[in-house]
């Protein structure tokens, strides 16, 4: 690591020697690659964001940069990632707001509505849940809520962190697994105006689920790089057990089930804490 920052700081200064001035932005990557400084904890006032594409060779080509990056140490120097999940969020997005204001304008003139456009952002806004919560989970924006999280140490903070990341990855799963009956069923049923099977509709949810669950083993990774080795196995053990009885033993969804109701006969007072310590 520490080579390949001596390198990149030669080549930038072989740049100078020839009359050409590195770009600005990467002078402030190198400079935060030999600093050490990390996301969320800038003090040079810049925000840089990596925009990452997509699509066939171009993925394979993005990919290809993006280990680059990382092969270089280069990867906590950025602040957001933007991937092709905010894309295509932001087009379905597009989409369902020309449909909601081609039905009031269709409705306006006194015509009647064009067939199944009312039923398309219904079915559209499933996906963009979806789609736009792996986005946001990916870029890490999503709201937190951490002023008694912020209460504890750094390790204390790494053990709340796992475990909440933890919780998500056995909700996700266990989304996926009732994927698995869910969406083969939807596909005996079609909406009334389209005609569209609501398999593709329902899809929407392993689809949602598979791609937020990477940045989540991601967080659950950075949790337990902050801890000991004793402090890993004794937390990862445990909880290394518990999902895979979330995920394999029958019954495990009704015992779940009933000791959170007998905790918590008001679930919002279970969500809160959750949202609170998560």
């Amino acid at each position: 690591m520490v080579r390949e920052r001596l390198r990149l700081g030669r080549r930038a200064a072989t740049e100078r020697e020839y009359g050409v001035e590195p770009h600005p932005v990467v002078t402030a990557l190198l400079e935060r690659a030999r600093s050490g400084s990390q996301p969320g904890r800038r003090t040079d006032g810049h925000r840089i964001a990596l925009v990452v594409e997509g699509g066939a060779m171009r993925g394979v080509v993005s990919g290809g940069m993006v280990a680059g990056l990382e092969a270089l140490g280069l990867r906590d120097a950025f602040d957001v990632v933007y991937g092709s999940l905010g894309w295509v969020a932001g087009i379905i997005l597009a989409i369902m707001t020309l449909s909601v204001f081609l039905s009031v304008v269709t409705r306006w003139i006194g015509s009647q509505a064009l067939e199944g456009l009312d039923e398309l952002p219904r079915y559209l806004f499933v996906w963009l849940v979806a789609v736009g919560g792996a986005a946001a989970m990916h870029r890490n924006e999503h709201t937190v809520l951490d002023y008694f999280v912020n209460r504890f140490g750094p390790t204390g903070r790494a053990v709340m962190s796992i475990i909440s990341n933890v919780l998500m990855i056995a909700v996700f799963l266990f989304l996926i697994h009732l994927s698995i009956t869910l969406v083969p069923n939807a596909a005996l049923q079609s909406s009334p105006s389209l005609g569209l099977r609501l398999d593709y509709v329902f899809a929407a949810v392993p689809f949602g689920a598979a791609m937020i669950l990477p940045p989540i083993f991601r967080n659950v990774w950075r949790g337990f790089a902050l801890l000991g080795p004793t402090a890993r196995l004794v937390l990862g053990l445990p909880l290394a057990v518990v999902i895979a009885w979330l995920l394999f033993y029958p019954g495990s969804t009704d015992v779940v089930r009933s000791v959170v109701l007998g905790l918590f006969p008001n679930l919002n007072m279970a969500v809160a804490l959750l949202i609170l310590f998560g």
